[in-house]
């Protein structure tokens, strides 16, 4: 997908006949079959972002020009002349494309058109959930910008993030602002979540699931856009988007071009809330607290499918519980429900053992029988810690 940028080509387009020809500065010229008039362009395509509301433009013109759209989304409007775009935005579009055709109403030959696409937002990394995640920030224009800071909770943006002006009662934070489905998944109520707040509901904040699952199904890179420091996160399917490392906000922009951080919300037991994203690796923080939460962080939403099913439970299918020395076998892993989102992939599952009796592979799963006695087998899906399970293994 293209970046989104306002590309303007610089190449006008002049229809002039004589050069001796005299120019009027008002619209109340003469048709003279011995004259061409002028209609001069400043830009031939323009690129938008998906949440761009309005472009303009400027032209120069010897006669009265008309504009129109085949769009009915994208419409012009002329105000001396400027050229005034205004759109109508849906944030679930994937692209659209306009045309604007601008015309010198007395002489018909005299006409440019005007190019304009606005991509899409939405980015599908290929995750197993079917999550996407925006390609820019709130209040960003494009992907390598910082974007607008929120301190947790809070749904607009503010000019100092020091600890005065508190919107939030942060001593009672969980009774405020977080709502208990009866899932057990703690989430923030939509009237604190910014990315819906600004956005639409069909945004919201990232979860812990999404944190997780963008870590385990994704790979990073350094990467440098527009002059920009950032990481690049990269789906299996090959598709990416791009992070600023934008710091944090405290009054002024601290840790930029070192780190940066992005608001979550909490989700499962795991109550994590923070994503940390250095150049080529990221952290997920595991509770709300290792971050201030009255500093202003960046926001990357994302957009979840009509239905996402959560692992609630795991079980471990043990085909042989006691086993000889040297012997081995594969342990498999069962998600609960069985039509959960998730499945455990390889590299998103974690094998543990605690004796010298018995050893795993931790990715494949393979037991091997070392001595004899008895073993306790661990499992741990990475994106969800409530599907934690045991079996036990006797080597005689």
């Amino acid at each position: 997908m293209k970046p989104f940028a306002f590309i303007a080509s610089c190449v006008p387009l002049l229809f002039a006949g004589c050069e001796d020809s005299p120019s009027y500065d008002n619209s109340d010229w003469e048709i003279s079959k011995d004259y061409k008039y002028s209609l001069v362009v400043d830009k031939t395509y323009i690129e938008l972002g998906a949440l761009d509301k309005q472009t303009d433009f400027s032209f120069q013109s010897n006669g009265t020009v008309t504009v129109s759209s085949d769009a009915s989304w994208c419409r012009p409007k002329l105000t001396g002349n400027q050229i005034v775009v205004s759109l109508d935005i849906n944030p679930e579009i994937s692209s659209r494309k306009a045309t604007l055709n601008l015309q010198l109403t007395d002489d018909a030959s005299v006409n440019k058109t005007v190019k304009i696409e606005q991509g899409s937002n939405t980015v599908d990394l290929g995750l197993p959930s079917g999550t996407l995640w925006a390609s820019f920030n709130v209040g960003a224009k494009r992907p390598e910008d910082f974007g607008q800071y929120f301190r947790f909770g809070e749904t607009e943006e503010r000019e100092g993030h020091d600890y005065s002006g508190r919107r939030i009662d942060y001593k009672n934070i969980f009774d405020t602002i977080f709502k208990y489905p009866e899932d057990e998944v703690i989430a923030l109520k939509d009237e604190y979540d910014a990315a819906k707040v600004q956005w639409g509901d069909c945004w919201s904040m990232p979860s812990t699931f999404d944190f997780y699952e963008i870590v385990n199904y994704c790979s990073f890179s350094p990467e440098t856009r527009n002059g920009i420091l950032g990481t690049k996160v990269t789906g299996k399917n090959g598709n990416s988007i791009f992070m600023p490392l934008a710091g944090c906000y405290d009054g002024a922009i601290f840790k930029a071009e070192n780190q940066g951080k992005l608001w979550g919300t909490y989700h499962g037991c795991d109550n994590s809330s923070a994503f940390l994203i250095y150049g080529d690796s990221v952290v997920v923080f595991r509770s709300l607290w290792p971050v201030n939460i009255e500093y202003g962080l960046s926001i990357r939403p994302v957009q979840k499918p009509a239905t996402v099913i959560f692992p609630t439970s795991a079980t471990i299918n043990c085909e042989r519980p006691i086993m000889s020395v040297g012997e081995t076998q594969i342990l498999t892993a069962i998600l609960k429900p069985d039509n959960s989102s998730y499945k455990g992939e390889s590299g998103n599952i974690w094998w543990s053992y605690n004796s010298e009796v018995a050893s795993i592979d931790r990715n494949s799963g393979l037991v091997t029988a070392k001595a004899k006695g008895s073993a306790t087998i661990s499992f741990e899906y990475v994106l969800n810690e409530a599907c934690y399970t045991t079996c036990e293994i006797i080597v005689q």
